[in-house]
């Protein structure tokens, strides 16, 4: 099942195209990548975090590109590597656009991934 597009152009002219939603299992990948660097202890009642990496931000944020990002200027591949090469500006841009595909789906089902 090829999951529905959407084409963005940023206002400095760079051609994304992106899906329009998450699967279930690309959430999972995406909570995935959160549960392997952290830490949890639970006692009782009580469950708390600790030992995050905070480099895990970074990699949270790729594989988010990595996962929605079909094209950029029509290229399929390497399309995180090709984000980041790009002025921070429109790489800034392009990741807000991404992330209101994840943030809705966040909402949608009531979880937080930070």
């Amino acid at each position: 099942m090829d999951t529905p597009t959407k084409t963005y152009k940023t206002k400095g002219g760079v051609e994304v195209i992106h899906k329009t939603y998450a699967t279930g299992r690309e959430m999972r990948d995406l909570q995935n990548v959160f549960l392997e660097k952290t830490k949890v202890s639970v006692s009782g009642a009580a469950t708390s975090f600790k030992d995050i990496d905070a480099s895990v931000a970074n990699e949270y944020q790729d594989k988010v590109l990595e996962i929605f990002v079909v094209s950029v200027n029509g290229k399929t591949e390497n399309v995180v590597d090709e984000i980041l090469n790009l002025q921070s500006e429109e790489s800034d841009e392009i990741i807000k656009e991404v992330n209101k595909v994840v943030d809705s789906k966040k909402s949608a089902s009531g979880t937080s991934t930070p």
